[in-house]
């Protein structure tokens, strides 16, 4: 999915990705290892070789808006969700509190990109 830089926004496009590339699905109901990279948009004069200033945001914030991303629609973002007519999604897992193992960085996309996410989801034995 695209990293809009809008929390909201960003929210809703997660929980698509979930519902389009999974279809009906069974969310991970069992100890987690996720592997995620946020490519990180950036104006074309940007010349920093790592997004480590301000304008990249912290890595635990982006992580948090990922993880809660595909948690299952409920409660107010639910009710949201079905205000606006959204399709409302089971989530990638059943609580993102599943999570044990967590590898992640950010990097800065190319400049003509809006940026992306990568993640990658295993179940611990």
């Amino acid at each position: 999915t695209y990293y809009s830089g809008k929390y909201k926004d960003f929210m809703d496009q997660s929980e698509k990705v979930v519902t389009d590339l999974l279809g009906p699905h069974v969310p991970f109901d069992t100890a987690l290892e996720v592997w995620t990279t946020i490519h990180i948009p950036q104006a074309k004069s940007n010349t920093d070789k790592y997004p480590i200033n301000q304008r990249s945001g912290d890595l635990d914030n982006h992580l948090k808006s990922v993880f809660d991303a595909f948690n299952p629609d409920t409660g107010a973002k639910a009710k949201r969700k079905a205000g606006r007519g959204m399709e409302l999604s089971a989530g990638l897992w059943t609580d993102d509190a599943l999570i044990q193992t967590i590898h992640a960085s950010k990097v800065w996309a190319s400049p003509d990109s809006e940026g992306w996410i990568e993640i990658a989801v295993k179940e611990k034995s």
